[in-house]
């Protein structure tokens, strides 16, 4: 029996090979022994941000210099799964507001078990299509093509956060995500859940891959302190809706600001730092650690799981 102050998760739908981490957490726990804590994280896709949101929601001054105390960092990359084709536009389906691996209607996920949705999966966009002559696509769809172009889908963006000025890695830029807790969460993956709701107002209905896996040592009040973090790509209930990218509700004193970035920015503020040359544009001090290359991973989960 669970205990009783640990909160039961919203439903939401783990694939076969995630179940791993949907055990309770004392026994996910104690087959890792090494790790002080846990830690889990999420990332989150659109290829419908309007332009309006993909800039930065306030403003924050940034420190020419930050500190951090995370040491040892390394990253655990897994293969993906093989996933079907995508599946072609037709003239009488509406475009997802979310990603889809192996279907049209659900964000993306290259488990064989995406069939079986729930009614909280956000499977359509809020607006219809318009009539048309079968076989044609209208003029306003989001996926019509002028003649010389080719079948492509819109470039995907992710959901970053700024970290308030007054926390550690001051004005950073990270995906939602936090530390599980043994009297809050049943499982890994509801905390995960539970930091996503907490940190964007945003609600998980899907688990769909597990990205990466992080491992670090820091030091706290004199310990020294083993670490790991796994981070999933998740899809989200608020998807179904329209406009839904700028709903984001930020956890006031942890986080400042929110902006959805495309792969080319993430890549360049990564080389920037790779070359140690001073970081600019508006994602400023850039992430945390190596942050930076785990969300370059999840662009290249997302497109895989896209057929591109």
């Amino acid at each position: 029996m669970l205990p009783a102050q640990q909160q039961l998760p919203i439903p939401y739908i783990v694939p076969p090979h995630l179940e791993e981490y949907n055990i309770p957490l004392s026994a996910f726990a104690a087959a890792r022994p090494q790790f002080h804590n846990i830690v889990g994280g999420a990332f989150i896709f659109s290829t419908t941000v309007p332009d309006a949101v993909t800039s930065i929601t306030t403003s924050a001054s940034v420190p020419t210099t930050t500190k951090g105390t995370a040491q040892g960092t390394t990253a655990h990359i897994f293969p993906l799964a093989s996933t079907p084709p995508p599946v072609p536009v037709s003239a009488s389906s509406s475009p997802s507001p979310s990603l889809s691996p192996s279907s049209p209607s659900s964000p993306s996920s290259p488990t064989p078990t995406a069939a079986a949705q729930s009614p909280q999966t956000p499977t359509s966009s809020a607006t219809s299509t318009p009539a048309t002559t079968p076989g044609t696509i209208p003029d306003d769809h989001p996926h019509s093509l002028a003649p010389d172009d080719d079948l492509r889908m819109p470039e995907p963006k992710t959901l970053l956060l700024q970290r308030s000025i007054t926390d550690s890695y001051p004005c950073h830029w990270e995906n939602p995500g936090g530390l599980i807790d043994p009297v809050r969460d049943a499982t890994v993956l509801a905390g995960v859940a539970r930091e996503v709701r907490e940190e964007t107002g945003f609600h998980v209905s899907r688990f769909v891959d597990l990205v990466c896996v992080d491992e670090w040592t820091k030091m706290k009040r004199g310990v020294l302190l083993q670490e790991t973090k796994v981070t999933f790509l998740v899809e989200v209930r608020e998807a179904a809706a329209v406009g839904w990218e700028e709903r984001v509700k930020l956890a006031e004193g942890e986080h400042q600001a929110f902006v959805w970035v495309g792969e080319e920015e993430v890549r360049g503020m990564v080389r920037d730092k790779g070359k140690k040359r001073k970081a600019s544009g508006r994602l400023g001090v850039g992430f945390i650690n190596e942050q930076g290359g785990n969300l370059l991973r999840g662009f290249e989960v997302v497109r895989g799981s896209r057929g591109c």
